[in-house]
């Protein structure tokens, strides 16, 4: 993980409160591995690769959810003027 000193303290320890861990501090904490890619990489290999996702939808080996916000305080976020409520509330249906 790269990056994570900006959440140490001045005093030399990890920052300490009542705010939601940002992702990165969630991951680290629980040592989860996070791989990325830049896709224009790969656009190559899309085609063959949406063909593959879509059979494992279709035979139900992969379940697909979309978390806009439903379960939210001000969701569901819908609609451009919402983007930015969407980013802020910092809540997703993942399991991590």
């Amino acid at each position: 993980m790269l990056g994570a000193i900006s959440q140490y303290t001045n005093e030399g320890g990890y920052r300490q409160n009542t705010d939601p861990l940002p992702f990165s501090s969630l991951a680290l904490w629980k040592s989860a591995d996070i791989r990325g890619f830049y896709l224009p990489h790969y656009f190559d290999q899309v085609p063959e690769h949406v063909s593959k996702l879509q059979k494992l939808v279709a035979d139900g080996q992969l379940d697909v959810a979309m978390d806009n916000g439903c379960n939210t305080d001000t969701g569901p976020f819908k609609g451009i003027e919402k983007i930015c409520e969407g980013l802020e509330v910092r809540e997703d249906i993942t399991f991590l």
